[in-house]
């Protein structure tokens, strides 16, 4: 049996179709659960991922979950499920949604109820989207957790209102850690040495872990903190990952941590250093870094191969190779 949704409301389901399967005389093998994970694809759902291990064992004879969507919202991943099962010879029943799916309109009406769910999700989806963008343009940030150097307080006034209303506040403590982050990179330090630098005066993340380099570049081409809210950055962001070319950049309904001028200033270094080696190299090659490699761009450098003979001797060799 297959189940989704949350763990609160699965157990009156299972205990219904439990209590039908044994009724028309069949065993349960096992209750496959993905409670809380996402029914938009198969790969990411630990239980679904078993079913299909434990069906090409011929472990089981049929498949029933509480409806088709339970399999996957994805009328491509839904119909792969059915297929991979029919293979094995082993059927497939929804208990709310009656259909015989080994006869050729039993399966047309099963992808056409698959087809619904994968539009309901998407519908769901772009009416979220929608809403989040709203959310934007009116200078509230859309993210979960508060980004380092605020926190969440209610928004007064907002208390009888349907949807929960909050706002960034700057928490003083870490605006600290943010103010800082921006002096020493405005100073010309690199991020390494910010890193290594604020690591050993004790800051932490928003977690209370130690600070990486891609954490500390998040926030310091983060608009959050000159009192900016930004959405809709990136495009597709589960498939393409790609950026998009009108994102919402407004004013915010909370206080900025840094200047604009330190803001500006912190951008144009980093445009400056972009592309550029992360090292300096003196002495003997002075174009290690530099010079590319014309087929995929990559910086060319100097690699010393030390190799160790039978006898117990060392041959030294240079070669061209790729930062």
């Amino acid at each position: 049996m297959k189940f989704g949704g949350s763990k609160t409301d699965i157990a009156p389901v299972q205990t219904r179709v439990k209590s039908l399967k044994r009724k028309q005389g069949y065993e349960v093998y096992k209750v496959f659960s993905d409670a809380g994970i996402s029914g938009k694809d198969i790969v990411h759902r630990p239980a679904i991922q078993e079913l299909l291990r434990d069906a090409t064992e011929k472990k089981f004879d049929m498949v029933m979950s509480w409806k088709i969507n339970q399999l996957s919202r994805k009328l491509e991943d839904a119909i792969k499920i059915v297929n991979t099962l029919d293979r094995y010879g082993i059927s497939y029943q929804s208990y709310s949604e009656r259909f015989e799916s080994d006869t050729p309109a039993g399966k047309m009406q099963f992808q056409m109820m698959a087809l619904v769910g994968e539009f309901e999700r998407n519908t769901i989806a772009q009416n979220v989207k929608m809403g989040m963008k709203a959310k934007a343009r009116a200078g509230e940030w859309c993210g979960g957790t508060a980004p380092l150097g605020y926190h969440w307080v209610p928004i007064e006034g907002a208390e009888n209102s349907s949807r929960k209303k909050s706002r960034l506040e700057i928490d003083e403590k870490e605006a600290e850690t943010v103010r800082l982050i921006y002096e020493l990179y405005a100073s010309g330090k690199g991020y390494k040495a910010i890193v290594n630098q604020i690591n050993q005066m004790g800051c932490k993340t928003k977690k209370g872990n130690t600070f990486s380099v891609a954490q500390l570049r998040t926030i310091l081409t983060n608009p959050v903190y000159i009192g900016k809210v930004h959405f809709n950055v990136r495009r597709d962001w589960n498939e393409k990952r790609r950026n998009n070319i009108n994102p919402i950049i407004v004013d915010g309904i909370h206080k900025a941590i840094i200047t604009e001028e330190q803001w500006n200033q912190v951008q144009f270094l980093i445009s400056q250093k972009a592309g550029k080696p992360s090292r300096i190299y003196d002495g003997e090659y002075p174009l290690t870094g530099i010079l590319r490699c014309p087929e995929c761009g990559a910086g060319m450098v100097i690699s010393r191969v030390i190799n160790k003979r039978a006898d117990g001797s060392r041959t030294f060799r240079k070669r061209n190779g790729k930062g």
